[in-house]
């Protein structure tokens, strides 16, 4: 009989240990999910829920350009390029991959649109790439839109690093109609942009910034 009490003691004592065990890892998960919860994330999280990214703003026109403000942060929009002319977009941020252009329609075969691409807007050219104002200087791409409607994309070997600012030129006599430029972000593929993994928050602005900057 005290064989049997002893075992049945066991029993309940090890029993216990993992409930108590079980509890704890609980409330360890709760407190976690009620300190992430409480900790702003998403103010520090630079990255895009979508791999497409459309311009934030206008930074500046050149030439005949309508509506140029249509083509912000959407797919949807038509602004037409009359003649000579170029607009360059503000992305907000340094981004970085493909850019497509999609066309609605324009008036001559040999219709073209052009790209040059920089980081800072000391160096915005509708003439050349220039991302430090250095003497190696990139010629602009080009897309043949004359050929009909529809969505032109640079070759993917043209895949930029990164940027901010993009100017669309038009360098012919034909007016043409873009429905929306876009580049599509091809960094870190594999990845969730943003998905972090684990948090970290102090008292330290700068420092939050730094750390979340540096998570991708």
């Amino acid at each position: 009989m005290d064989t049997l009490k002893e075992h049945f003691q066991v029993f309940l004592d090890s029993a216990k240990s993992e409930i108590a065990t079980k509890m704890n890892l609980i409330l360890k998960g709760a407190f976690l999910a009620t300190v992430s919860t409480a900790i702003p994330f998403s103010e520090y999280i630079l990255a895009s829920e979508s791999r497409t990214l459309y311009p934030a703003g206008v930074h500046s026109t050149n030439g005949s350009i309508l509506n140029a403000e249509s083509l912000l942060r959407t797919p949807n929009g038509s602004a037409v390029f009359n003649g000579p002319s170029a607009v360059t977009f503000d992305f907000g941020k340094n981004v970085g991959g493909v850019v497509s252009v999609e066309v609605g329609s324009s008036s001559s075969p040999n219709a073209s649109i052009g790209l040059t691409y920089t980081e800072s807007s000391l160096w915005i050219n509708t003439q050349a790439c220039d991302a430090t104002g250095g003497p190696q200087l990139d010629e602009p791409l080009w897309l043949p839109v004359g050929e009909g409607p529809g969505t032109y994309t640079v070759a993917r070997y043209h895949d930029r690093g990164a940027f901010r600012y993009l100017t669309v030129v038009s360098n012919t006599n034909a007016s043409i109609e873009v429905k929306s430029v876009s580049t599509y972000f091809t960094a870190a593929p594999l990845q969730n942009l943003t998905r972090y993994e684990g948090y970290f928050h102090s008292n330290d602005e700068q420092l939050n910034r730094i750390w979340y900057a540096g998570k991708l």
